[in-house]
């Protein structure tokens, strides 16, 4: 069930990719890691730096996936990144959703921006 779960994930991000690719993000960096976690990509467009988390669910409301705790971190992980890179650019916050199987064509894609404090 964890292997399913993780693979259903890894496909998801890879399908966020394509996407926010042909959405003309410029890719900078997946799966950023520090100790506190993880930002699956970071991206840029119009000068933007954006931390994006990306919610994979065969069915339901991929936002329920996205808590507060996990905005936090972000946070946390954009400021750290920012800081060792020294980027000076604006921030911003989304989350990609994808709901269905990422490699069916059918599946819904849907990017929210969360432009939040915590």
């Amino acid at each position: 069930m964890i292997d399913q779960r993780k693979d259903l994930g890894k496909t998801g991000e890879r399908k966020a990719v394509e996407y926010l690719e042909s959405s003309g993000f410029r890719i900078i960096e997946k799966n950023f890691r520090l100790q506190s976690g993880e930002a699956d990509i970071i991206a840029e467009q119009d000068d933007v730096v954006y931390f994006i988390e990306v919610k994979t669910r065969r069915r339901g409301e991929f936002l329920e996936g996205y808590s507060k705790k996990q905005k936090k971190r972000l946070w946390k992980l954009a400021e750290a990144y920012i800081s060792r890179k020294g980027i000076s650019k604006q921030v911003g916050f989304a989350v990609l959703g994808i709901t269905g199987y990422p490699d069916d064509a059918n599946c819904q894609i849907e990017l929210v921006f969360d432009n939040f404090e915590p």
